[in-house]
């Protein structure tokens, strides 16, 4: 991440506090949209884009 994104290590460690597993396979709306506002703070990504245009429910059910 540091490399590839150019992030501080702080940055980096920061972002990996807050990564989380799903045991399950179940992937958490809230979840992934907090990351993808994380990313999109530091520069990683462009923009938050819209939970249900990024995950097909037939690859994983999503939860609130």
């Amino acid at each position: 991440m540091k490399r590839i994104y150019k992030l501080s290590e702080d940055a980096c460690q920061s972002f990996m506090k807050s990564v989380k597993y799903s045991a399950d396979g179940k992937i958490s709306r809230t979840v992934l949209k907090e990351t993808m506002t994380t990313l999109s703070n530091v520069g990683a990504i462009s923009k938050v884009a819209n939970v249900s245009n990024i995950i097909s429910p037939y690859f994983s059910p999503i939860e609130d």
